[in-house]
């Protein structure tokens, strides 16, 4: 179900974005994306981060359907992998797009020793191989510039900052406060 849904979201009709002037910019409506992640976990005191990449596509002008992966180290001993399966709800600006986050969390995490010892079984969060596996919800705000273009430029950069409180159910800290920046490529 969630998998057809994905597919219908990410195969909808491109949007066109006008400039003033009446000059119609090329379709981009897809999203690349790298960058960092880093943050603390208030209710066991300590920081990390992740470095992560992400691929979205705008649906709508105003909805931006997400998807995010990561991996990082949070307090010098907790390793983790982020999957983040979400939206951005954007005011659609000219350059500026500011825009609520929503999305749902999924996490893998081990001790650090462990991960020296099976990092693939990690990174594919296989749990017999001592992986703790938790899930929840992801929300917060941020904004995205699109990094100024010709009219026929059918390749942008975009670059963008958001802040997020993640809430995660299963034992370990229940939740995480991040500050990502982003590098992207419209396309």
């Amino acid at each position: 179900m969630l998998t057809s849904i994905l597919v219908a979201v990410l195969t909808a009709a491109p949007v066109v974005t006008a400039t003033p002037g009446d000059v119609t910019r090329p379709s981009t409506p897809w999203e690349f994306s790298f960058g960092l992640m880093g943050g603390v976990r208030p209710d066991v005191i300590d920081a990390g981060g992740n470095g992560i990449i992400s691929i979205s596509r705008q649906t709508f002008s105003w909805l931006r359907p997400e998807l995010m992966l990561g991996t990082g180290i949070y307090g010098l001993k907790d390793i983790t992998v982020i999957i983040r399966i979400g939206t951005r709800i954007e005011l659609p600006l000219e350059n500026w797009h500011p825009y609520l986050w929503v999305a749902f969390a999924h996490q893998h995490e081990c001790p650090a020793s462990h991960f020296e010892h099976d990092p693939i079984g990690m990174l594919l969060g296989l749990s017999e191989h001592g992986v703790h596996h938790r899930s929840g919800l992801d929300t917060g705000v941020g904004v995205a510039y699109d990094l100024p273009r010709s009219p026929t430029q059918k390749v942008a950069g975009r670059i963008g900052v958001r802040a997020t409180i993640t809430h995660l159910l299963g034992e370990g800290a229940p939740r995480y406060l991040d500050l990502t920046a982003t590098l992207g490529v419209l396309f």
